[in-house]
Order: C-alpha cells, then structure tokens, then sequence
C-alpha cells in the first residue's frame, strides 16, 4: 500500500500533476489554488507527479 498526499501550504493549484499523469482525471481533481487527488485507486506509483510539480507539495510514500 502507498500513500499520495499534497501539503496544501506548498500547492498553488497549477494542475501539472494532472497534467503529467498517466490516470490524470482520474485522480486528480483541480480546485481553485490548490490540487487534490481524489481517488488514488487509480494511481500507479509512478511518480511523475512528484517529479513534475514546481512547487514540490507531492509526497508518494510507498
């Protein structure tokens, strides 16, 4: 089991984790200034989110 968590502090809501994501809408969902992952059954534990956001607010924890 693995864990997907944004530090809200950090997140400005870019969408580029969405964006970069395999599963996209599937996962993420877009609120105004902040991202949120919605339903993480979907997620592969790539990483790509973590890597791509600018503000590093991601955290996948495996």
């Amino acid at each position: 089991m693995f864990s997907l968590t944004v530090d809200e502090s950090r997140c400005n809501g870019a969408g580029v984790c969405k964006s970069v994501c395999p599963k996209g809408g599937k996962i993420w969902r877009i609120e105004p200034g902040r991202c949120v992952p919605h339903d993480t059954s979907w997620c592969l534990a790539c990483a790509k989110c973590v890597s791509a956001c600018p503000n590093g607010a991601i955290t996948l924890r495996l």
